[in-house]
């Protein structure tokens, strides 16, 4: 499993996007990847994001995981100072060819998304018995 890095340099520059100012802030989440005998797991930092707004999905070989957050104001509200604004995370993987698409979980908790990808069972390693 590796990062995709060709859609990644844009997710990393948040000031504008295709050259037009933007009002989100994007952000590549931080990650923890570790690898099982039986399968991936990944943990991705999105804090402050509802679960609802966060979407991971595979398409061939390619793990994608995006999220918003939104203000917690409503747009028209009058404030003393403000320093925030919507944040859009995005983090793109290629995935291993043991990875069975068919079998992934995904649990978010305390800001951090855990998401588990099984390995297929003809790539798990098999115990031979020695006659």
């Amino acid at each position: 499993m590796t990062e995709n890095k060709k859609n990644q340099e844009s997710f990393e520059h948040g000031d504008s996007q295709n050259g037009v100012k933007s009002d989100v802030r994007l952000i590549v989440p931080p990650v923890d990847i570790q690898e099982t005998a039986e399968s991936y797991i990944l943990r991705l930092d999105i804090p402050g994001a509802d679960k609802k707004n966060i979407s991971a999905q595979i398409n061939d070989d390619t793990l994608s995981v995006s999220a918003r957050v939104d203000s917690y104001f409503e747009k028209d509200t009058a404030l003393f100072y403000d320093n925030s604004m919507p944040m859009e995370y995005r983090r793109e993987f290629s995935l291993a060819n043991d990875v069975d698409t068919t079998a992934v979980n995904a649990l978010y908790d305390l800001g951090v998304l855990t998401l588990t990808l099984k390995k297929k069972q003809q790539c798990l390693p098999k115990e031979i018995e020695v006659m």
